[in-house]
């Protein structure tokens, strides 16, 4: 049997022979993004996503917050702030302060007054603030009806001031002579129970910290800026506690490292020669 073969006209190219009979190809405006033409299903068009969150550590699932330089306190220091302390401390070291002011409910670091709203667990008892919890202690010893009463009857730290105020008579005889003692113990209770207020004195590095109230010359610096401190100074005293058990930790680390790896390689076996 003979396989006939159709004849192509005469003077026609080889090319324009091998094309004569292929199926056309639908040209883009046929086809479309989705590919139509062919009954596809639409292709899906990328989507631009925001980049991920950032983990600062401090607050999970937000986003970096870069520190803030805020204008001058009332006695010309510089106040800082910003949520994330090593940051800040970077920050702080970049324009060279010295001293770091705080006292106010709006300015940067009111956490490092007695009167911020962060419970504390002292002696077994939780108080709302570090302030009832030193309130408390005047009349702890002689009076503890009282202390208890400090403790539950108000969540605000000005009524555990002024109520203790009022029953200055019953406080414990000998309270001036163990109240930085008190004030000391207290703070690190609040500080180490609570990482993100440890981190941030930590991160203060060496700064001078200094309670810019001026209504109290003790704890404070009192209206003329020559007050005592002595609540800057206690937690300037706690400050470096912390960072020497962070030192001997990462220490303790290395040193654990070290002998881990030097009892992994004394295990490997030995290859002959």
């Amino acid at each position: 049997m003979q396989i006939q073969q159709s004849a192509a006209p005469s003077g026609t190219p080889i090319h324009a022979m091998m094309t004569q009979n292929r199926p056309q190809q639908p040209t883009m405006n046929q086809v479309g993004m989705g590919g139509r033409a062919y009954g596809l299903p639409p292709r899906p068009v990328p989507q631009t996503q925001s980049p991920a969150p950032v983990n600062t550590g401090y607050y999970q699932n937000q986003q970096m917050q870069q520190p803030i330089m805020h204008p001058p306190s009332r006695s010309g220091s510089l106040n800082v702030a910003g949520f994330n302390a090593p940051m800040v401390h970077q920050e702080v070291q970049q324009q060279q302060v010295s001293e770091l002011k705080f006292y106010n409910r709006e300015d940067p670091y009111y956490e490092f007054t007695n009167f911020s709203p962060d419970k504390v667990v002292y002696l077994g008892r939780e108080y709302p603030t570090s302030e009832h919890a030193f309130q408390a202690q005047k009349f702890l010893v002689n009076r503890p009806g009282l202390a208890e009463h400090i403790r539950t009857f108000s969540d605000r730290p000005r009524d555990a001031f002024e109520e203790a105020r009022r029953f200055q008579p019953e406080w414990r005889p000998d309270w001036h002579s163990v109240k930085i003692q008190k004030m000391d113990e207290i703070l690190r209770e609040k500080f180490t129970q609570n990482p993100r207020l440890r981190q941030m004195l930590v991160n203060t590095g060496t700064l001078k910290l200094i309670e810019d109230s001026p209504y109290d010359p003790f704890w404070g610096v009192g209206r003329d800026g020559n007050g005592e401190n002595q609540l800057g100074l206690a937690l300037m005293r706690l400050r470096a506690a912390l960072q020497q058990e962070d030192t001997a930790a990462q220490q303790a680390n290395r040193h654990a490292e070290a002998m881990h790896a030097e009892v992994g390689q004394a295990m490997m076996p030995t290859m002959p020669y």
